[in-house]
């Protein structure tokens, strides 16, 4: 687990505690089981990038969701966050490198930031983290890569969700 102080303007950070990370190509449902969700919230975002693929200009677009419930009955919130690749030509599967979901949150009482995630170099990818207690803040960063013909820098596209 790793555990660290907010730092501002780095709402996610780079340090990832693994949790359960299943890749993806499809969507992925959530569900909090037999007990009552209570202040279920979501957040979901896009985020575009154009760049030269064997001297093609070609743009690929990214979807990113997150979401957090509580279940009072047992005590426990249920998070979730998912990246997929959404929209552009074939070509946006055959050069996307890897993608990902980072998502960093707080926990009601604690005053250090928890981090899951998980990345893969498929058209999508899901993360889920059940925790004790109630998540008073979740921030996630969706982030895709490609291969392309410029530097590197310039070939990827990231958003950020935030349902608390």
């Amino acid at each position: 687990m790793v555990r660290r102080s907010r730092q501002e303007g780095d709402p996610v950070g780079r340090a990832t505690r693994f949790a359960v990370g299943v890749g993806a190509a499809s969507l992925t449902l959530f569900g909090f089981g037999a007990g009552k969700a209570e202040a279920f919230v979501e957040d979901s975002g896009t985020a575009s990038v154009s760049f030269l693929a064997d001297g093609t200009r070609i743009t690929c677009t990214i979807e990113g969701d997150s979401s957090v419930g509580y279940d009072a009955q047992r005590g426990f919130s249920n998070m979730q966050a998912r990246t997929s690749l959404v929209g552009g030509p074939p070509a946006c599967e055959q050069r996307l490198f890897v993608i990902s979901a980072e998502a960093a949150y707080l926990r009601d009482g604690h005053q250090e930031i928890e981090q899951f995630g998980a990345s893969w170099p498929k058209q999508g990818v899901s993360a889920f983290a059940t925790v004790e207690g109630v998540v008073v803040s979740m921030d996630v960063r969706h982030e895709a890569v490609f291969s392309c013909d410029q530097e590197p820098g310039d070939c990827f596209a990231s958003v950020v969700t935030s349902p608390k």
